[in-house]
């Protein structure tokens, strides 16, 4: 990549296009798209540091990127509002996975995975995590590995025992990123549009906070 000096743009943020993705000006995607992992760590002025997703969309014949899953916290925690200046430089990779970068203070649960889930298919999310953050009324959930790919998974809302179930592809999420028995995975969730019937979470395989 270029001298990372020089590698910044501003953006003027607009609540109406900017609340759940940024969109990154074109002249910027050259150093974008080099990055083999698409999970980038923004670093606020706290020093604290947030994780987004870099998102591919076609748009009118064109390839555009934009910040997406975890860009409404980073709104959210620094109070943007309509009008701000924003400033973002390239400051360098610091470590070998950008994904690794400290974990934000986003609500996460941890599961071990066991003989069960790996047999049956599928995970729970704890009830009282899914009471906690409104997950009750949720169709699906977009699953974000620690590469950046993102997955669909269905959710089952069960009366006995009383469970909310990731089932249907569940299996092809563990099965691609080479989860076993015994294995930790962390879900860091992303807050998305409230009225959504889907949620975001990031996956840390092996990664405790």
């Amino acid at each position: 990549m270029a001298d990372s000096g020089r590698l910044q743009f501003f953006k003027v943020f607009l609540e109406t296009q900017s609340k759940n993705r940024l969109r990154i000006p074109p002249a910027y995607h050259k150093h974008m798209e080099g990055e083999k992992r698409q999970v980038f760590c923004l670093l606020g002025p706290s020093g604290d540091t947030w994780q987004v997703i870099l998102v591919k969309v076609l748009e009118k014949d064109s390839n555009e990127l934009y910040f997406r899953h975890g860009w409404a916290t980073f709104v959210k925690d620094h109070l943007i509002e309509n009008g701000d200046l924003l400033l973002f430089r390239y400051i360098g990779r610091r470590s070998s996975a950008p994904a690794r970068c400290s974990f934000s203070q986003n609500p996460k649960f941890t599961t071990t995975i066991n003989e069960s889930n790996e047999r049956l298919g599928y995970v729970n999310i704890p009830m009282r995590f899914a009471r906690s953050y409104g997950l009750l009324q949720k169709h699906c959930a977009t699953l974000v590995d620690p590469s950046g790919e993102q997955w669909l998974v269905e959710l089952r809302l069960r009366a006995r025992p009383h469970q909310l179930n990731m089932y249907s592809g569940w299996r092809e999420f563990s099965s691609s990123n080479d989860i076993k028995i015994g294995d930790t995975c962390v879900f860091e969730l992303l807050h998305g549009p409230e009225d959504s019937q889907s949620f975001s979470m990031m996956v840390h395989i092996n990664e405790l906070p």
